[in-house]
């Protein structure tokens, strides 16, 4: 009787053991944006919403490759926020040049990995650097606030 119930149970418990407990508890968390407004340093008000810059004139690209990146430009209600949605996807480390207009750019490095954990999927960022203006992150409204003096706008 043990014999015959050990022979039903065993294909059972063989098929347990050798499933991925992740197969029906999949999570999955998109890399959030990287989002940017332009600051006046003594203002502290948008450069687009002032008029000193303008949408038509901005281009983001890989540094060392001159390849086109993907981004969006959110205009509603006076907002006029940079947003880049493709890093974070896979792990990479991306320089990207932010073209505010000719001869007027910062950089952000992104040094990004995806992560597996517990049946999750999620990236970490291990270093995050924008270069040459000051920025601050925002938390409240999830960006990253880069702000330039007035005199960089008159070239």
């Amino acid at each position: 009787m043990v014999k015959a119930l050990f022979t039903l149970l065993m294909p059972f418990l063989i098929l347990k053991c050798s499933t991925n407990d992740c197969e029906e508890m999949i999570c999955f968390t998109p890399p959030q944006a990287f989002q940017f407004e332009i600051i006046d340093v003594n203002s502290s008000q948008n450069l687009y919403t002032l008029g000193l810059l303008f949408k038509k004139d901005l281009k983001i690209y890989e540094t060392k490759t001159g390849i086109s990146r993907e981004f969006s430009f959110i205009n509603e209600n006076d907002l006029n926020i940079i947003t880049v949605n493709s890093i974070g996807w896979k792990n990479e480390k991306v320089e990207l040049t932010i073209e505010l207009k000719k001869n007027l750019n910062f950089t952000l490095y992104v040094d990004a990995q995806r992560k597996n954990e517990n049946c999750c999927s999620f990236k970490t960022m291990n270093e995050i650097i924008i270069q040459p203006f000051e920025y601050k992150p925002d938390q409240s409204k999830e960006l990253y606030q880069i702000y330039i003096p007035y005199s960089s706008l008159i070239i």
